[in-house]
């Protein structure tokens, strides 16, 4: 894949200090040959990306932390030892709690969960850090398998602290998450025809442009909900197969915060991460399938848990429901969710979709004079 020329410095230097960038690096049950060598390759990954990040930054690099799970093996906690790097671990307990308990706690189908490992409590571990708590004022979640691209990363790293000090400039505490184009996790395509207008965003694609922990920012207060485990809701049906229902909490979490909140979630599309990850991206296709049910049995339980509170209530009464909850997500996202690019001096700037024009939505940050059009840069994708 052709990268497009960048019109900005391709590392940008922003003091990252007081952001704490956490990578999860875990493995549930026993190593193999194979597993062992994916975990040393994975932590060696991270160690070099803190390395790196030390050495274009100096005093101004991140807080590096692996986040594992609290009962990994003693193969993977040498090698975390080994490494030196700051090591955060999941009560899996808790995990296992919730998923013994997940039959009362979820009503509406049957709860498969097994409790082996919970992404949304790895994620809230590095938040509640006491230690960091002490030093840091963001988190950043980034993937191991993109720490082969170590200036592009530093450069989206920077890139989303610069959207996120001017969002939280402008608007104050009404921030739920920065996240980074990823080329093979987002849909490139999709984004330029949103924003040209030819295509609108609905609960069908939103999978395909929402930020999410593959790369992304978040504010001290956030909290991801242990509702997100794999198979404590239930499983679904992809492609006549029954998958556990879980996974996707940045979106249960985004979505949450936008709806009831009115807090904004930000993507940043330029620049951003090219594809050609390191390691095989499998299942690409299932994933993408699976991410659109849950996103919409996520804002569906939240939609429908405002209406039974009679907190929120919009459109005629006798409309099918889900063409309710269809409207209230589209007027949230249009309300609540912005593509963000930095210009040639490095600032960020808001790019409207036509949708958004057309309801007179405007940007929350000020911009300059849009100098280029984005899908100069989408067409050497």
């Amino acid at each position: 894949m052709n990268s497009p020329e960048l019109r900005f410095p391709e590392v940008l230097l922003v003091d990252l200090s007081q952001s704490a960038v956490g990578i999860r690096v875990f493995k549930i049950g026993q190593f193999d040959q194979e597993s062992e060598e994916i975990f040393r390759r994975q932590v060696e990954t991270v160690k070099d990306l803190d390395e790196y990040l030390k050495g274009q930054l100096g005093e101004l690099s991140p807080k590096l932390v692996v986040i594992t799970n609290s009962d990994l093996e003693e193969y993977g906690q040498n090698i975390l030892s080994e490494s030196g790097l700051k090591v955060v671990r999941a009560d899996q307990e808790k995990a296992k709690r919730r998923a013994d308990h997940g039959q009362g706690m979820i009503k509406e189908a049957e709860s498969r969960a097994k409790g082996d490992f919970s992404y949304a409590d790895m994620l809230n571990s590095i938040i509640d850090d006491g230690e960091l708590k002490q030093e840091v004022a963001n988190y950043i979640f980034t993937s191991a398998d993109l720490g082969n691209k170590l200036s592009e990363l530093l450069r989206q790293l920077s890139g989303m602290r610069i959207v996120y000090d001017k969002w939280q400039e402008k608007k104050p505490n009404k921030l739920a998450m920065v996240g980074s184009l990823v080329a093979d996790v987002h849909d490139v395509g999709l984004i330029d025809r949103v924003i040209e207008g030819t295509e609108d965003l609905s609960l069908e694609n939103l999978n395909g442009v929402f930020p999410n922990n593959t790369c992304s920012i978040v504010s001290p207060d956030a909290r991801f909900s242990g509702l997100t485990d794999n198979g404590l809701a239930g499983s679904i049906e992809i492609n006549g197969k029954f998958v556990p229902m879980g996974g996707n909490e940045d979106f249960d979490y985004g979505f949450d915060q936008m709806f009831r909140n009115g807090r904004d979630c930000v993507l940043l599309i330029d620049p951003y991460l090219p594809g050609e990850r390191e390691g095989e991206v499998k299942g690409v296709e299932e994933k993408k399938a699976r991410r659109q049910v849950i996103y919409w049995l996520y804002a569906k339980r939240q939609v429908k848990r405002a209406f039974r509170s009679k907190s929120f209530t919009i459109g005629d009464e006798f409309q099918p429901e889900s063409t309710r909850i269809e409207t209230i997500v589209q007027d949230v996202i249009d309300a609540h969710l912005f593509f963000a690019r930095l210009n040639a001096d490095g600032q960020p700037e808001v790019v409207l979709t036509q949708r958004q024009k057309a309801k007179s939505i405007s940007s929350p940050i000020l911009n300059r004079r849009v100098s280029r059009q984005v899908v100069d840069v989408y067409n050497e994708l």
